[in-house]
């Protein structure tokens, strides 16, 4: 017999139990001074939280089976004294400590480091093993403030339940494909476990071999939707990449949020002021340089950051910045608009002239940006942007320098090829991405 997987499991409860299935949350052994109480709450109120389970108000504790006893008996007795679907077992391994000595300034300080493992087993009320995982945490203190096992097994508990929660118990339904490939109404909303802003991978499905060609056009459905609207029994999703067949049946399964890699081409006009006399000098410039980005998706929003090299004539910049913004479908899921705005760090070096200098001149500065990106993909998974920003950013009008001697000291205007530079209001880029999910 194949033995059914964790989502198989919990949609078997979902479709079968008048509300939500029941858990419950024991934990079997532990070191001395953890606080087996507060590891089984943090847990618990994690499942809780989800909504798609309702978790037993039980003792913390299950009796641990004799010497080369098995423990389903034990599952099975709790599990039908409370009336439950599904019995989590937790096990804290003893913590491993690890000590070092640093300087932090002129003082020598101590520093101690515990990591520890929680291990969970998922029990059907029958006492069948649905899945396990471990979870593995650790903190730091400085002596004599050590760091604390039991919380650290607390806040392992609780990271182990919510990884449960996708990688074991993912949320799983079926429907059909409308015909628009926009906005979808899904057939089921917070009684099934969907949330705002959850993530769908949705495939086709066939309950039989298809009999012809039309039949076969059904299952090329396949994409990424993530929830925009929920309440308790509807919900409704936007498709960000992929296409679904209208009229054929589709799957749905809850994913991780997605992250989104881009690469661009970026021109950034700058204005120059003169310092040391050469010949040919143009105020104003064109920097060219590469641009990468990563991000990744929240509640309908967005939020990452971006690495960005660029140079000109005797001058080049390193810029640093992080963003925010919402992603707006235009005739979704091929064409959106993505709207960011973030604060940026710069760092900006040019040549010298005085040939004694160990060192190029370099400058700092802050500033931020506004964002407006047209994103078309060309496949499920791979895109083209095209994008525009606007810029407020301080000028860079002191440099600094190391003299022969090692010394830095900020740059006399002779020794420049330019005294400041400042960045134009209007950057502009083209290039691709891609949708890691």
């Amino acid at each position: 017999m194949v033995p059914a997987c964790p989502a198989m499991v919990l949609a078997a409860l979902l479709s079968s139990a008048p509300s939500v299935p029941r858990m419950g949350v024991f934990i079997l052994e532990a070191p001395a001074g953890i606080d087996r109480q507060e590891v089984v709450r943090s847990a618990e109120q994690a499942f809780s939280a989800s909504g798609r389970f309702v978790v037993a108000d039980l003792p913390d504790t299950l009796p641990a089976p004799a010497q080369g006893e098995n423990i389903v008996s034990e599952i099975q007795a709790a599990a039908s004294d409370a009336d439950l679907d599904v019995v989590l077992v937790l096990s804290v391994r003893e913590p491993d400590t690890t000590q070092t000595t640093r300087y932090s300034g002129d003082t020598l300080v101590v520093l101690r480091r515990i990591g520890l493992t929680v291990g969970g087993r998922f029990y059907s009320s029958a006492g069948e093993l649905v899945g396990s995982m471990d979870q593995y945490q650790f903190s730091e203190g400085r002596m004599p403030f050590p760091p604390d096992a039991s919380l650290t097994a607390v806040e392992a508990s609780r990271e182990l339940a919510i990884r449960s929660l996708l990688q074991l118990f993912p949320v799983e339904f079926s429907f059909t494909a409308p015909g628009s490939q926009g906005l979808i109404e899904l057939p089921g909303g917070r009684s099934v476990g969907l949330q705002k802003g959850m993530f769908l991978y949705c495939v086709a499905t066939a309950s039989e071999i298809p009999a012809d060609t039309s039949a076969y056009d059904l299952l090329r459905s396949r994409g990424l939707l993530q929830v925009i609207e929920c309440d308790s029994t509807s919900a409704r999703g936007r498709l960000l990449s992929g296409m679904l067949a209208p009229g054929g049946p589709v799957t749905a399964v809850e994913h991780g949020a997605p992250a989104f890699l881009s690469g661009a081409w970026e021109v950034l006009p700058v204005t120059l002021r003169q310092g040391a006399e050469a010949p040919g000098f143009d105020a104003g410039q064109l920097m060219n340089g590469v641009k990468i980005g990563l991000s990744n998706y929240r509640w309908g929003l967005c939020f990452g950051g971006s690495f960005s090299a660029a140079t000109a004539d005797k001058v080049s910049s390193l810029i640093v910045g992080l963003r925010g913004g919402m992603r707006l479908p235009l005739s979704g899921p091929s064409l959106s608009l993505r709207l960011t705005a973030g604060p940026d760090l710069g760092l900006l070096m040019q040549d010298v002239t005085n040939p004694l200098l160990t060192s190029d001149a370099s400058a700092v500065v802050f500033g931020g940006s506004i964002e407006g990106t047209l994103e078309y993909m060309l496949s499920e998974r791979f895109g083209l942007t095209l994008d525009a920003s606007g810029t407020l950013a301080a000028d860079a009008d002191s440099w600094t320098v190391q003299d022969q001697f090692g010394n830095s000291r900020n740059a006399e205007e002779g020794e420049l090829y330019y005294s400041s530079l400042s960045f134009d209001a209007v950057r502009a880029g083209a290039g691709f991405f891609y949708l890691i999910y």
